[in-house]
């Protein structure tokens, strides 16, 4: 039997109530926020990524909120930095003038280096100076054929012309708290190492100079220390 007239599916109301409606008058004002989101969500996207790739680089340094903000700058001035150098807590606070760019973080090895050498080789023509510190000479660390053969690939990667080397300078064996966590012998070997691959071609050697009493707390150095590893290392000396 029929349906009476009066009464219609759910469905068919609705389909009617579309047919019938006017379209959706687009406002000047929702276009122009439909354009800034677009345009926000297309920035977000290469900055999310680059902020991403800078904590890799950094890895597995303390991801503090500073580090890939400061990361990120730091690759955005490599194509302007005469000189580069990637280096651990020793030279973390060193501050980056005269076309002389630090890249140090707490913590870096060998292997967290060269993930940074490869980065900035690439963005920057500038020297560069490996300042290897102590951190492959800790007790899980203490592999220094293994460093040594990265610290190979990474001079070679960047061109073995314009890549030095700082020797390792050496802690305080019996300064506490630090000292006795890093192995000094590790530490001789890998300055062996650094001396037989610099002398061979593969980048330029910047050598350790004669140290005593120069940390505060067995690794990392006081302040004259300091200031002379720095300059060093920038290139304002070399004794």
């Amino acid at each position: 039997m029929a349906e009476p007239g009066f009464i219609r599916r759910p469905m068919a109301i609705a389909l009617d109530a579309v047919r019938g409606a006017a379209p959706l008058a687009v406002t000047p004002a929702s276009s122009a926020t439909d354009r800034l989101r677009r345009a926000l969500s297309l920035i977000a996207i290469p900055v999310l990524a680059l902020f991403a790739l800078a904590g890799w680089l950094v890895a597995p340094a303390p991801l503090e909120p500073t580090v890939s903000p400061r990361t990120v700058t730091t690759l955005a001035r490599a194509p302007f930095a005469t000189r580069i150098v990637i280096g651990d807590s020793r030279a973390y606070g060193a501050p980056s003038r005269g076309g002389v760019l630090f890249a140090a973080y707490p913590g870096a090895t060998i292997e967290d280096m060269a993930r940074m050498a490869q980065a900035l080789c690439l963005l920057s023509d500038a020297q560069i100076v490996i300042a290897l510190g102590v951190n492959d000479a800790k007790a899980d660390m203490r592999r220094p054929a293994a460093s040594l053969a990265a610290l190979e690939r990474m001079v070679e990667g960047c061109g073995r012309e314009r890549v030095w080397v700082s020797e390792v300078w050496h802690g305080e064996p019996a300064k506490l708290p630090a000292g006795p966590d890093f192995d000094a012998a590790t530490i001789t070997t890998l300055n062996a190492g650094i001396r037989q691959l610099t002398a061979s071609g593969t980048g330029h050697l910047i050598a350790q100079p004669a140290l005593a009493g120069h940390t505060r707390d067995g690794i990392h150095f006081d302040q004259p220390t300091a200031a002379r590893y720095e300059a060093m290392l920038a290139g304002v000396s070399a004794t």
